[in-house]
């Protein structure tokens, strides 16, 4: 992805937070939590279906390899930063006065336990995800596609822990949020188990000439 792309990204993303909290009448951190939440989802989502698009036959057909994974291995990064804002603008909201370990222990809030704990378990599996993107070659590419399988149950702990804990699932735009990318997803999981995915590389053996990948 080049440089100008990314740019884009970030400036769209920042926006989108910007101009959540220039409707509000006091951005306290509260709002800007609320905020950062909207943005860590949706840059989990378009992370999640940009990973979709990359490794099924139907999704290269439509965009190129390199830049679909560019899309998204930049998204997950977004979704890191997203999520850091999150969590620090709930800590830093002295009127909740949140724990610490309510953002780092699964089950340990009392505000919604487990719709809560469904975000806090949703963080932890994006941020492994995120990082093996700096091991995929000691992981191997086999072994790195098995790992971001767990992406699915990541985002359908995030999708519940918005529409449960979220204080906007019950506007009508953030239920229309939730339904529209969780219909759109499915949508796209189908398109994949029947288009099927990119298959590795056959390995085939040649006779006193050792394992070499097929093309």
């Amino acid at each position: 992805m080049r440089a100008q792309t990314k740019a884009i990204w970030l400036v769209g993303a920042a926006s989108m937070m910007t101009s959540f909290l220039l409707t509000i009448e006091d951005p306290i951190p509260w709002h800007a939590a609320r905020a950062a939440g909207v943005v860590t989802y949706l840059m989990l989502w378009f992370s999640t279906v940009s990973g979709l698009a990359s490794s099924s036959r139907i999704g290269r057909m439509m965009i190129p390899a390199a830049e679909v994974f560019d899309i998204h291995s930049f998204t997950a990064y977004l979704t890191m930063i997203a999520l850091g804002v999150h969590i620090v603008s709930l800590l830093g909201d002295g009127w909740l006065s949140i724990p610490v370990s309510w953002v780092l222990v699964p089950g340990a809030s009392d505000y919604r336990t487990f719709a809560v704990a469904a975000g806090v378990a949703a963080a932890y599996v994006a941020i492994a995800i995120t990082v093996s993107f700096s091991l995929r070659q000691r992981l191997g590419v086999r072994n790195w596609r098995r790992l971001h399988y767990v992406a699915f149950p990541a985002y359908g702990l995030a999708l519940l822990h918005g529409v449960y804990a979220g204080t906007d699932s019950s506007t009508v735009w953030g239920q229309s949020m939730y339904l529209s990318t969780a219909s759109v997803l499915l949508f796209l999981v189908f398109l994949r188990i029947l288009g099927g995915a990119v298959p590795n590389r056959p390995v085939r053996k040649l006779p006193d000439q050792g394992v070499i990948a097929g093309t």
